[in-house]
């Protein structure tokens, strides 16, 4: 059987990982860090290659009594440049989560705010993401995407701006009593999550004697959607599968 890999956000959540981290300060065997760590040899080795694909080992070989011998250091400290393995991973994170916030990316990487901070803005400098900050929240894009579905990820990553989009969806118009009804919230608190979607072109209001409230593009909100939560989507496909049938 082929050895699940740890995901990178795992990594320093791995006791095993950790421990290895920890003794491999200089060179040294795999057998040697297996008994000073305490692990079994072939979890041992089965660690070491995760962490030298990440590239947090560093090896060398050496050859005793005519045989290769390979030992291991731990290397956690790179320049900041495309090649670095963290840079990588968070780029990866960021692009299978579009919109994630700070303290998601910190959870998924595991890395305090001083490094994740560096790495971040040096990724941000050299046009690797995009960052956009919202109030107090500080949200990650893939470079390519625009400000207007920036907007868009950041309302479907909230209940209630997500509760409205995703209702008008599967409709092709509906009131503000409509709206209202259906996610359940206050006349108030609906009026100023409407407000501001309407603010940021991601909802239309049509005026008629009873306004009502459309979406701009849902095309584009059906892939915003998929990106984040394809299970959800796939969902509404299955409930309204008429609705979904151009997508």
């Amino acid at each position: 059987m082929v050895p699940k890999k740890i995901a990178f956000e795992d990594i320093f959540s791995d006791e095993y990982i950790r421990r290895i981290l920890k003794t491999t300060n200089d060179y040294r065997s795999a057998h040697e860090i297996s008994e000073e760590c305490n692990i079994p040899i072939m979890t041992t080795y089965r660690r070491i290659n995760h962490l030298l694909n990440y590239g947090f080992l560093d090896v060398k070989g050496y050859i005793i009594n005519g045989v290769r011998l390979n030992k291991y250091k731990r290397n956690l400290v790179y320049k900041y440049d495309d090649g670095d393995p963290r840079i990588k991973a968070i780029l990866g994170i960021i692009t299978e989560n579009p919109g994630i916030s700070y303290s998601e990316l910190k959870n998924k990487t595991g890395y305090p705010d001083g490094l994740l901070n560096r790495l971040v803005s040096k990724m941000s400098n050299k046009k690797n993401i995009n960052m956009l900050k919202i109030a107090n929240r500080l949200s990650f894009f893939p470079p390519q995407t625009e400000q207007f579905e920036r907007n868009l990820l950041i309302h479907l990553r909230k209940e209630t701006s997500k509760a409205i989009v995703t209702f008008l969806l599967v409709r092709e118009r509906s009131s503000f009593k409509e709206i209202k009804e259906a996610i359940k919230k206050s006349p108030a608190t609906t009026s100023l999550v409407l407000t501001k979607l309407v603010e940021l072109g991601i909802v239309l209001r049509v005026s008629n004697t009873v306004p009502t409230y459309m979406l701009k593009d849902k095309k584009l909100v059906y892939n915003s959607l998929k990106k984040i939560e394809p299970k959800a989507i796939d969902e509404f496909k299955d409930r309204f599968a008429d609705t979904f049938s151009y997508f």
